[in-house]
């Protein structure tokens, strides 16, 4: 075993042994390391342990296998515990996460490849690693369900052999979404990863819709290690499972300050994860700002994508924290200043027409930008939004500082995700102003929350 250093810190040599031709053997070595420096988000130490095999006492064939020095426990009291210290779980599906204010990814929904692991071995990130979208029934017609009865087994074997030396994979998901179980592979996914690896939680990525569209298999609870929903767990889950952490693998950008304010209050919430981090082609339409009337018109949109009720050219899902070529949406910004990442940012919407205006519901969110300079009459008000911890507000520009300073948040969501508790604000707010473009006066007006809808 080499240290980052490339020094050794143990070694071991196993008796010889015989082996015949095309006939495999199993050498089994335990080694202590001394003081290890231990794996974390923070500090990533990695070791290098390096086997050979040797012919005559000389180097036949070997191979060099990175790991990590780390402990988990996952339970209802404690949540999530890293080499003994309490952590919260801001996750994402996607890439880069760290720059963007995540310490979690999930791999959502199959494998990813080793030198994305790799990555995120070396960066600190946390992976909650998943094995498919599907078991033995369709979502769509060409999908993994035509190979699965055949392939799973021997699928699910080499993900976890492969990954389970990787200090950064945390979490084992047998399957996303599984809205019909005839045949009850849950039970027989679990076991069979359990004899692999015992060392990891295994889960069932939104097990709150396990059956809702077809035959249910047995109940996930005999079978997961801790909850997974897919919207924020409710107090009545947790009272029902008290001995068990629970973790929202999917969550929407209007929920970024409950999800954090969830996890800050109740050690069980170990964080979600946003569905989604990066924009992709796919789900088109999914998450576009709404602009609407009235709320109940707004919420009725958000649903028509969903229903694949969108015309083109939309072509891709728009929900997410950062868009097609890297650069951070809105959602961001807020999500910035409520873990604490950032004290204070300024954003105004992109005007609307006459009687309408934005919303935020489903996956949809605030077209803002940080910007002033929008091509609108010199007298017509903007909708500015402020995310701020309260502390902070007298910071903001003088002609925003005494809305701001009195303001006060309402739940609206929090990516509390996956991998390290931070210390964020203990109100991280959205205020609304209107502001007239080009004077330095204030409009009358007075600050409100926006609720999502």
């Amino acid at each position: 075993v080499l240290d980052a250093r490339a020094r050794q810190v143990a070694v071991q040599t196993v008796p010889v042994q015989t082996v015949e031709a095309g006939a495999t053997q199993t050498y089994e070595a335990e080694l202590a390391i001394p003081d290890a420096a231990l794996w974390s988000p923070e500090a990533p130490n990695l070791y290098q342990l390096r086997t050979e095999v040797l012919v005559a006492g000389n180097v036949a064939d070997g191979v060099t296998t990175a790991f990590g020095v780390r402990s988990l426990v996952f339970n209802g009291a404690g949540g999530f515990l890293l080499n003994g210290h309490h952590r919260s779980r801001r996750g994402t599906h996607g890439r880069d996460p760290k720059a963007a204010g995540f310490n979690t990814i999930r791999a959502s929904h199959n494998p990813r490849s080793p030198s994305m692991l790799a990555a995120c071995d070396r960066l600190g990130m946390l992976v909650y690693n998943e094995f498919s979208d599907m078991w033995d029934t369709q979502k769509m017609a060409d999908d993994y369900h035509r190979y699965f009865v055949d392939w799973w087994q021997r699928d699910l074997t080499g993900m976890v052999l492969r990954d389970r030396n990787h200090p950064s994979v945390i979490v084992w998901s047998t399957g996303n979404e599984i809205f019909t179980n005839p045949n009850n592979y849950g039970p027989r996914l679990a076991a069979q990863i359990r004899t692999l690896d015992a060392t990891r939680p295994v889960v069932l990525g939104g097990m709150n819709v396990e059956g809702m569209m077809g035959a249910k298999g047995e109940d996930p609870w005999k079978y997961v290690d801790m909850g997974d929903t897919h919207g924020v767990p409710r107090a009545s889950d947790h009272a029902a499972h008290p001995d068990k952490a629970w973790i929202e693998s999917e969550n929407t950008a209007p929920q970024i300050y409950t999800d954090w304010k969830l996890a800050e209050e109740n050690p069980w919430f170990v964080g979600s994860c946003v569905w989604s981090a990066w924009d992709y082609m796919g789900e088109s339409g999914s998450g576009p700002a709404l602009v609407a009337r009235t709320e109940a018109e707004a919420s009725t949109m958000a649903m028509g994508p969903v229903m694949g009720k969108i015309p083109y050219p939309w072509f891709n899902n728009f929900q997410s924290d950062i868009d097609l070529i890297g650069q951070r949406k809105p959602q961001n910004y807020w999500r910035a200043v409520v873990n604490g990442l950032s004290p204070l940012e300024v954003m105004a919407e992109r005007p609307t027409p006459p009687g309408m205006q934005q919303f935020m519901a489903g996956y949809s969110y605030y077209d803002e930008l940080p910007s002033w300079t929008w091509d609108v009459p010199a007298d017509q008000a903007m909708v500015v939004h402020t995310y701020h911890h309260h502390r902070q507000a007298r910071r903001a520009p003088a002609r925003l500082r005494r809305q701001v300073a009195d303001h006060r948040p309402r739940g609206s969501g929090a990516c509390a995700g996956a991998g390290g508790r931070q210390p964020g604000p203990r109100r991280a707010g959205r205020g609304r102003q209107s502001l007239v473009p080009g004077r330095r006066r204030r409009r009358a007006g007075r600050s409100r929350q926006r609720q999502p809808a």
